[in-house]
């Protein structure tokens, strides 16, 4: 009985241990919240993003999309080297579109880590190659969509900021892959996207 207690003590532990050992992500950045429901409509977009008569092109060839992963005592940075995005401003300024990556394209700081993201401990980049998004409301600098990810398809929403000086739309925010059946023992199931959006 007494061998059970320590062996269940030393489990538990080990457990909050480990746990203590997770890195996170910043804890100002923006999560990405998963709703149900109809969303906007992208016709019905506020144009507060691009003021009236400076609608310019998206540069749809130099769109970027990062990530940062979080695992034990680390943080790993990563991108996807293969995005194609099919994006364009509306006369009120706001987006529609959609961005299609190619997951297998990804890189990052770790060969170790970018085999384990392909494999079926991840992204199973060999049954599900590529993540999407499709935009189907942008309003008030809050961008929602339809992201699929390791064949899963949620409605999401997130904010966005614009620049005028570096004439591109940006987010940052993060997504728990939890909600598109990637659970983690190992890491934190909770990753940071980055995505930059320049104008012609």
């Amino acid at each position: 009985m007494k061998t059970i207690l320590i062996l269940v003590i030393l489990v538990v532990g080990g457990y909050f241990g480990w746990q203590a050992l997770q890195t996170k992500p910043d804890a100002g950045t923006p999560q990405a919240v998963v709703i149900d429901g109809t969303s906007v409509n992208i016709d019905q977009a506020s144009g507060t993003s691009v003021p009236a008569g400076k609608v310019r092109p998206i540069d749809n060839e130099g769109v970027k999309v990062t990530f940062k992963g979080f695992g034990p005592g680390k943080v790993h940075n990563g991108s996807f080297e293969k995005v194609t995005s099919n994006l364009m401003l509306i006369e009120t300024g706001g987006i529609k579109g959609d961005i299609i990556v190619d997951v297998a394209s990804l890189s990052s700081d770790s060969d170790k880590l970018e085999a384990d993201l392909r494999s079926k401990n991840f992204f199973d980049t060999a049954k599900f190659p590529t993540a999407k998004f499709v935009i189907t409301g942008e309003k008030d600098m809050t961008m929602t969509g339809s992201m699929t990810i390791h064949g899963v398809t949620k409605s999401i929403t997130f904010p966005i900021t614009y620049s005028d000086t570096e004439l591109s739309y940006k987010t940052i925010f993060t997504l728990n892959m939890k909600d598109f059946g990637i659970d983690q023992v190992f890491a934190n199931e909770t990753i940071e996207l980055s995505v930059i959006v320049p104008l012609k």
